[in-house]
């Protein structure tokens, strides 16, 4: 087998090894993701609860300051009562009375549905929070295992990072550079064998005059069709 073909293979090898180690942590950033917006959602849950709590708690305030002076002014009319002699003026405080009577009958019921709201409020606002309590109990196991699983995946990473170049230095310069752009541009694939004939990537026919060259082992070509790093599979055995 040509020296630098066996060089390219090992070095291709372990930066698949590497690519599935990303693949795990990204399973695993997933995961974390998942559990985050879990904890997210209840927290908006939260936040929202506590801004109803809030504003019907500022306008049960204001009502009750409304109903309590509705309700003081009322008694002053009603101690106008004792001054008042003549019929007219008697007749006039009384419909004053009546009327005030209706606004503050009025101010007192709402006020009674908004200590409903409030009241209803403060629940779910009780409930958001213990959600929110019982999922972060909940998730730290998850949480302490995927840390775990992290942990145990960046020193794999970082033994198989050292390997990688490790193998990626006995390399020549320029067959490294030519490597990992292609590596760079594709991903994956990037070192492929010849396959009847053909580019075993993209399938491009390859001309007959670099196939025995190829099965020589002899050269390390690039495919005309996508750019790959050719050799003969014969060459690799």
């Amino acid at each position: 087998m040509n020296a630098e073909l066996a060089k390219l293979l090992d070095l291709q090898s372990k930066d698949e090894a590497l690519k599935a180690l990303d693949e795990r942590l990204g399973e695993v950033a997933r995961d974390e993701q998942a559990l985050d917006a879990q904890l997210s959602d209840a927290v908006r849950a939260l936040d929202t609860a506590e801004r109803s709590v809030q504003d019907a708690s500022r306008r049960r305030d204001e009502l009750a300051g409304k109903v309590t002076d509705y309700r003081r002014a009322q008694a002053q009319r009603e101690q106008r009562l004792d001054l008042v002699q003549k019929p007219k003026e008697l007749a006039a405080v009384n419909a004053e009375i009546d009327l005030a009577r209706g606004v503050l009958i009025k101010e007192e019921g709402e006020l009674a549905r908004v200590d409903g709201e409030l009241a209803g409020a403060s629940e779910r606002r009780t409930g958001a929070e213990r959600t929110l309590a019982e999922l972060r109990a909940g998730q730290a196991t998850a949480r302490g295992e995927l840390a775990e699983r992290r942990r145990t995946i960046d020193d794999e990473r970082a033994a198989a990072a050292a390997e990688r170049e490790r193998s990626a230095s006995q390399l020549d310069r320029p067959l490294r550079t030519r490597y990992d752009r292609l590596r760079k541009l594709r991903g994956t694939n990037i070192v492929v064998p010849m396959r009847n004939a053909a580019c075993g990537a993209c399938h491009t026919t390859i001309p007959t005059s670099r196939r025995a060259q190829l099965r020589g082992g002899l050269l390390l070509e690039g495919c005309e069709g996508c750019g790959v790093i050719l050799y003969s599979g014969e060459a690799a055995g």
